[in-house]
């Protein structure tokens, strides 16, 4: 299963179903947001359909 996963100026976004969620997470890069994967699969896969 793949995420799609946003990024705008101040914030990350997981791409659902329904829109995109935020992301809750302080990385400010990218290897930073996937060392944070738990962030991901949090808001991500919580609003999944």
């Amino acid at each position: 299963m793949s995420i799609s996963i946003l990024r705008t100026a101040d914030a990350w976004w997981v791409q659902t179903t329904e829109g995109a969620v935020r992301v809750d997470t302080s990385a400010t890069t990218t290897g930073e947001l996937l060392a944070d994967r738990a962030a991901g699969d949090r808001d991500g896969r919580h609003h999944q359909s």
